[in-house]
């Protein structure tokens, strides 16, 4: 409906935004990107870390709060005043030793934004989830789609999906309970930050061989902007798949290590296994984290690819930001 695209630019009072995870790799381009934004009826962005260090980024209209999403006291104590929440803290893993504090942040930790956000009547939750959490069969091998989420994640995506799948049942019991919502679910998030190189951008360097799957790509700073158009719309209990290219490993790996496709070389499924297998045996023994999980080597031989289509026809100007030629611009 053309009514779903007016944007709300002003809010009915000063707004206290909440921001979970600002420290982390998406909470951080998102403060930055709102402090960019019009802070006219901001009233304070009130920021969390769970980190010992406060991050630097300040501003007098940014408030970082030490806490824990996991401690129910913690969040508690945030939310007096609170109107609007952007939660993006999540803990990632692909390891069975950390299933437990992934449950605990994920899902527990999503519980108690849910149940603080219906009990304090805040006007909108926007609420960061995966791509993860959507089946891996395509119809008539088309993209995938927001219709297409599992009831399985763990069986079919693993242990994270699972946890994504879980803190997404909470969101949607927060909308039968009169929650306003937008749940979103990027793929890979890609980006770069001014002193070092995000992690993922770290990933993709020093690659001389490629697993056979693929995926989609977003950079860092499109999937901020898309939870600020989303929160500031009149768009609510609705699902969007956030992807700007779908890339195979190969095409991927290449760009990043500025190698033509036919100078990399395939690694085989059965030799990423017993990659996978060894490593896992290894770090059980020396109880460190394995380079690659055998979970992982699964999801690197998919061919999975995405489509934003939904949120395009939504915002049909927005134009995401070509992810090869950002990966490009970064390591020339």
């Amino acid at each position: 409906m053309q009514g779903q695209t007016q944007h709300l630019n002003k809010f009915d009072k000063p707004s206290v935004i909440l921001v979970t995870g600002g420290s982390g790799f998406l909470g951080t381009e998102l403060i930055k990107q709102l402090l960019q934004g019009d802070l006219t009826s901001v009233g304070m962005i009130r920021a969390l870390y769970h980190k010992r260090r406060i991050p630097e980024m300040q501003h007098p209209k940014l408030e970082w709060i030490y806490a824990d999403i996991r401690d129910l006291a913690d969040i508690k104590a945030v939310f007096i005043g609170v109107t609007h929440v952007y939660h993006t803290a999540a803990f990632v893993s692909l390891t069975e030793n950390n299933y437990e504090k992934m449950y605990d942040t994920n899902v527990k930790g999503t519980k108690h934004i849910v149940d603080m956000s219906l009990q304090h009547k805040i006007q909108k939750l926007v609420f960061v989830s995966s791509v993860a959490t959507l089946d891996t069969t395509s119809i008539d091998n088309e993209p995938l789609s927001e219709g297409q989420t599992t009831t399985r994640p763990k069986l079919i995506r693993g242990i994270y999906a699972e946890t994504k799948y879980l803190a997404e049942l909470e969101v949607w019991r927060g909308v039968a309970e009169g929650l306003s919502v937008v749940v979103v679910n990027p793929s890979v998030i890609i980006g770069y930050s001014n002193k070092a190189p995000d992690l993922s951008m770290n990933l993709l360097k020093k690659h001389f061989f490629y697993p056979a799957g693929a995926s989609g790509f977003i950079m860092v700073q499109d999937v901020a902007k898309a939870l600020i158009m989303l929160m500031n719309s009149i768009i609510q209990n609705e699902r969007f798949i956030l992807n700007a290219q779908n890339l195979t490993y190969q095409e991927l790996f290449s760009i990043a290590n500025k190698k033509g496709t036919t100078s990399m070389k395939p690694v085989p499924n059965f030799l990423l296994f017993t990659i996978a297998v060894i490593g896992t045996i290894i770090s059980k023994i020396k109880r460190r984290p394995p380079l690659i999980t055998i979970e992982l080597a699964h999801t690197l031989q998919k061919k999975m690819c995405y489509t934003a289509t939904k949120f395009l026809n939504q915002f049909p100007d927005f134009l995401f930001l070509n992810v090869s030629e950002e990966i490009e611009k970064r390591v020339r």
